[in-house]
């Protein structure tokens, strides 16, 4: 656990830049800024997280064969194509 001290330094140095407290009659100087941060920083963490741990590929059933049925969309080979994804009661299942 943190002492006590480190704390309130922490609390006090927050409270010194975002307007937390209800009722404050004046914003700080972070209100605005903040959000905008934090959004970034959540997208980055997300980013960094599906390239190192996922290795950029959907790990859900579904986004599976998305991916999979994209690619062919993509490449304009939905009809010379003879394999077809097909979901039948919730199984994925190949006709090729």
């Amino acid at each position: 656990m943190l002492p006590d001290s480190v704390v309130a330094r922490a609390v006090a140095w927050v409270d010194a830049r975002v307007t937390l407290r209800p009722g404050a009659t004046e914003a700080q100087r972070w209100d605005r800024g903040l959000p905008v941060v934090v959004a970034i920083w959540v997208a980055l963490l997300a980013a960094v997280t599906s390239y190192a741990v996922l290795e950029r590929m959907p790990h859900i059933d579904d986004s599976v064969s998305n991916y999979f049925q994209a690619k062919y969309f993509a490449a304009s080979r939905q009809r010379e194509s003879r394999c077809w994804c097909d979901s039948i009661n919730g199984r994925l299942s190949l006709l090729c």
